[in-house]
């Protein structure tokens, strides 16, 4: 071979071995990896990140993050990290099950792995920014809330006012008392079947109560001249009728009868279409008598017999009597 042939031969070879070398150099890439904050730095020839870990012996979980994903294309000076994925438990409105995150604080939990917001309905325990680790419990309730309106009676006052019209010991309502009504917002929160909290958010007038007035008596009653009464002999008409007995201030009784005398014995109370207002009258076992008050439950064939005491009018009771009428 000649010095030329030579010359050709051996800068051939040159640069084969240039071209094999560089092709050496650039299939090795050097990896920086980092598995849960710690690092470490090595040489490979794989061609994924998939690859480069197996190669490594490094075990990956379908819960772990690895950055950037198995099939990724290597290259020197490329990071790759790996975040361990732990197992806490995740309670959410009482249904637990066991969950594997990578997320380091309860708030990331909810955010990354549920894809929730912080700023929904909700209650978080432990708190968001609390770091969760292995067999941690994380609480979450998801919220529901009910408004209720509900009525309620308001009780009506009552004024008392005196009232010279009224003979003292009487009473009669001037103005009747009305209920009002009271409107309470009341909010409901629930999470799940469970009652939270009840939570008082307002409360209205629907309508006002309006007070009741009641006049009381104050009039001191005049006891009017006794009507003359007189002998009544027996004769003339008769009536068989039922009679009871009353007294003033026995049994709701006033002062006064519907003629404006005082009650005592001698006068009685009529039903006026039988026995007009007026009428002197003579009745058996009670002696002469004059028709000079009227009373509710007097109606037709019944008499009410006036006495001076309540403890003549108890004791006389209810009889049948015969009054007699000139």
């Amino acid at each position: 071979m000649s010095l030329p042939q030579l010359k050709v031969a051996f800068t051939a070879l040159a640069i084969i071995t240039i071209l094999a070398f560089s092709a050496y150099i650039l299939s090795h890439k050097e990896v920086t990896l980092s598995i849960d904050g710690k690092t470490t730095s090595f040489i490979t020839r794989a061609s994924d990140v998939g690859t480069v870990l197996a190669n490594a012996d490094i075990k990956v979980s379908r819960h772990d993050a690895v950055e950037p994903g198995l099939d990724a294309q290597v290259y020197s000076g490329m990071d790759v990290s790996i975040e361990r994925a732990v197992p806490i438990v995740l309670d959410v409105n009482g249904l637990k099950k066991r969950l594997w995150t990578t997320a380091e604080t309860a708030g990331e939990v909810v955010e990354g792995d549920l894809g929730m917001s912080l700023h929904a309905d909700i209650t978080l325990d432990p708190a968001a920014d609390t770091k969760v680790g292995k067999g941690d419990t994380v609480t979450l309730r998801l919220l529901n809330r009910r408004v209720e309106r509900v009525e309620a009676e308001m009780p009506f006052a009552t004024e008392r006012r005196d009232d010279n019209r009224l003979t003292k010991g009487r009473t009669r309502i001037a103005a009747r008392g009305h209920a009002g009504v009271k409107e309470t917002v009341i909010e409901h929160v629930w999470a799940g079947e469970t009652e939270l909290e009840t939570i008082v958010r307002g409360e209205s007038v629907i309508s006002e109560p309006v007070t009741q007035v009641v006049s009381i008596g104050t009039q001191v009653p005049r006891v009017a001249v006794a009507p003359s009464v007189g002998n009544v002999s027996r004769g003339g008409r008769s009536l068989t009728m039922v009679a009871t007995a009353y007294a003033s201030g026995t049994d709701g009784v006033g002062w006064r009868t519907a003629t404006g005398t005082g009650v005592y014995k001698g006068i009685v109370a009529v039903d006026p279409r039988v026995i007009p207002l007026g009428t002197r009258l003579y009745i058996d076992g009670y002696g002469s008598a004059i028709a000079a008050d009227t009373g509710g439950a007097i109606k037709g064939n019944r008499i009410d017999l006036g006495f001076g005491s309540g403890g003549e009018a108890i004791q006389f009771g209810r009889r049948t009597v015969t009054v007699h009428i000139p």
